[in-house]
């Protein structure tokens, strides 16, 4: 049998499910999984957080992805990658973030750029 995933979304999809898991023959042994798939962070937030970004490195002097680099290694916990049997932490990418995961890093982002601005 073939990996399957179906995707239920607001009761749509459900009656596959169950219809796969009632076609399921009683002599196998099956993994069945089921998860929440969280929505990650919107187009708005990212452009707010550019702009908050852009205005950050107008003050600090810094190019923009100089600055974008900073703000993910100070807020953002550091992803880890594998590559030759060494591993090495790199700043994540803002796009698996969760809405509510991008808006602290505005908020955190927002309170930085105040402090900045007025300590100029």
């Amino acid at each position: 049998m073939q990996s399957q995933t179906i995707i239920v979304a607001n009761g749509i999809g459900k009656a596959a499910a169950y219809g796969l898991i009632r076609s399921l023959p009683n002599d196998g042994t099956f993994h069945v999984s089921v998860e929440e798939i969280k929505g990650t962070r919107n187009l708005a937030q990212n452009a707010l957080f550019h702009s908050l970004i852009r205005e950050l490195a107008t003050y600090s002097g810094h190019s923009f992805y100089e600055t974008k680099e900073l703000v993910k290694a100070l807020y953002l916990e550091p992803a880890l990658v594998q590559i030759g049997g060494q591993t090495n932490e790199v700043s994540p990418s803002t796009s698996s973030l969760s809405v509510d995961e991008m808006s602290s890093l505005i908020a955190q982002v927002e309170v930085l750029l105040l402090d900045v601005t007025d300590n100029k």
